[in-house]
């Protein structure tokens, strides 16, 4: 593979992963702009892990006031001495993490992933669509206190539509939030927990597939270039969570829905020209 394809690669994998935008398609879109079919679980293995280390890191804020009040719900109630605050976040959290775990699963077990340039087209400009109805609507305050059980089941079981090409988990579980009523800043840091998981899923099934299928042929410079790769992942995902933060407390997501629908028609026009 050239090494500006892995490198452009590892970027866009890294950077729209955490954005409203699918990734998959952008990857579509990339391969087949420069006649290369990425099939090499190592590189894909190396991608993802070096995502999921970039969104913890930039998630840890998030994670310690959970995992502080987890230890502290453990504690007898006579010793616990503060207000709980996260009780109800950490709850929906939890529930959801389970949902979205178990809903990639199950969307990577029916492979997803060979559909081909026209409905990987449509699905972006449905997207899109998934992006922009909530920017239209009034916004909400609800927390996870006013969230119910179901909500959290269904947020996490939509997160794992993502893994659709042409879909996004960040546009599927923003989008069922803000019209639950939850604020767009809220919404994207419970979909962003739920990516963690999701990534780890990934991750497993890219061993499974170095295992099974095995790793190819690979140089000492190809792996090398892999690390590259991975290096500017890790740094996509962390800049594309510091956009996505910002956009969703200052502009909204208004662009990345059109843009979603824009790399639709694009992918319509490689599919009628390739």
């Amino acid at each position: 593979m050239p090494f500006l394809f892995v490198a452009l690669y590892g970027l866009i994998s890294g950077f729209f992963d955490v954005l409203p935008v699918s990734s998959f398609a952008q990857q579509t879109v990339l391969q087949t702009v420069f006649g290369v079919n990425v099939s090499l679980y190592l590189y894909k293995f190396l991608i993802h892990l070096a995502s999921l280390a970039a969104l913890i890191l930039a998630s840890m804020p998030s994670i310690t006031a959970l995992l502080r009040e987890h230890r502290m719900l453990s504690m007898p109630r006579k010793m616990i001495r503060s207000e709980r605050k996260y009780t109800y976040e950490l709850r929906f959290v939890k529930t959801t993490v389970f949902a979205a775990t178990i809903s990639t699963i199950l969307m990577l077990l029916i492979g997803e992933q060979s559909l081909g340039l026209l409905p990987i087209g449509i699905l972006c400009v449905v997207n899109g669509v998934v992006v922009l109805v909530p920017e239209y609507l009034p916004s909400g305050n609800k927390t996870a206190k006013h969230m119910s059980r179901i909500d959290s089941i269904a947020f996490g079981l939509i997160g794992g539509l993502g893994t659709i090409p042409g879909i996004s988990h960040i546009a599927t579980m923003q989008c069922y939030a803000n019209l639950r009523g939850v604020d767009r800043t809220r919404s994207c840091n419970w979909a962003l927990l739920a990516a963690i998981p999701a990534f780890a899923v990934l991750i497993v099934f890219d061993i499974i597939g170095m295992y099974t299928v095995g790793i190819g042929v690979v140089s000492f410079l190809t792996f090398l270039s892999f690390l590259f790769g991975a290096v500017l992942s890790f740094l996509g995902t962390f800049g594309g969570v510091t956009l996505l933060r910002f956009l969703s407390a200052k502009v909204g997501f208004v662009g990345f829905g059109y843009y979603s629908i824009g790399v639709g028609l694009l992918t319509f026009f490689l599919y009628l020209t390739v």
